[in-house]
């Protein structure tokens, strides 16, 4: 972002920089303005820290650079995205009935009445 705006690049031009596509698109096949009955768990909704698998693949494809010496260290390191992608899986193991059940059930039967 810092080097965009170097380059006379402005928010628009963040935005609608491929790395943040990609974010918008994952966003989108997740849920966003879908109808309410297709939305995929809203409990863990971050593509970061819920997704972590889909976060690094952006991350690697689009060569998005950290910002510091902490976040390059973090993007080197194998355990700490495995970790962070198991974190993922748990969370949402443990709330996927939840939000089935409490959520998206009611829903699926409004929509088909």
């Amino acid at each position: 972002i810092v080097d965009i705006y170097k380059n006379s690049g402005d928010l628009n031009t963040v935005l609608f920089s491929p790395y943040f596509e990609s974010i918008r698109q994952w966003q989108y096949d997740y849920g966003f303005k879908q109808p309410a009955h297709e939305v995929k768990n809203q409990i863990v909704p971050c593509p970061i820290r819920d997704h972590h698998r889909f976060a690094k693949e952006v991350i690697m494809k689009h060569q998005a650079e950290p910002i510091d010496a902490e976040a390059a260290a973090a993007l080197k390191d194998d355990k700490y995205h495995e970790k962070l992608a198991d974190y993922g899986d748990k969370v949402a193991e443990l709330t996927s009935d939840i939000w089935e059940i409490e959520y998206i059930g009611p829903e699926r039967q409004r929509s088909a009445a």
